[in-house]
């Protein structure tokens, strides 16, 4: 991810909006990810990357483990498919390759993810979902989307 996905996605991750991920939110974390461990093995990665000792995450401690051993852990597992699934179906629904879908993509994108709302949810869900551009989705965007309905 980039360096704007991995901050939009700590966002997501930091639920009480405080700016740090404690140790509930990294569990809940995994658990979203389909990375379900052990309260030990949680604890033993948490204080790993928790480099400064404060119980608490930060958005740089967060990224130098995504970068390092976090991408690494989550290459072969569950996680990794997923958004491998998400980047996969959402560039297939890009039809003109601008990085970009509408309304026709983001329903072929739920469709390639076995999820067929009816059209009046989908355009419900299309217009109400906050993004730069109106008409489109950008793949982070979707991200975003897709993290948020997750973690409900």
């Amino acid at each position: 991810m980039d360096e704007k996905s991995l901050s939009v996605y700590f966002a997501l991750v930091d639920t009480d909006r405080n700016g740090l991920i404690d140790r509930d939110e990294f569990q809940a974390m995994l658990s979203n990810l389909g990375l379900v461990r052990t309260v030990g093995v949680v604890d033993r990665a948490f204080k790993q990357i928790d480099s400064d000792g404060n119980e608490q995450i930060d958005l740089g401690e967060f990224t130098q483990w995504w970068r390092s051993s976090g991408a690494g852990m989550l290459s072969t597992g569950p996680a990794n498919a997923t958004i491998n699934k998400l980047k996969s179906s959402f560039a297939a629904a890009d039809n003109h390759g601008h990085g970009r879908i509408d309304i026709d993509g983001f329903r072929k994108v739920l469709a390639d993810l076995d999820m067929h709302p009816s059209s009046s949810d989908l355009r419900l869900t299309f217009s109400q979902t906050p993004r730069h551009d109106s008409r489109y989705f950008t793949f982070d965007e979707f991200l975003k989307w897709w993290l948020e309905q997750a973690g409900e």
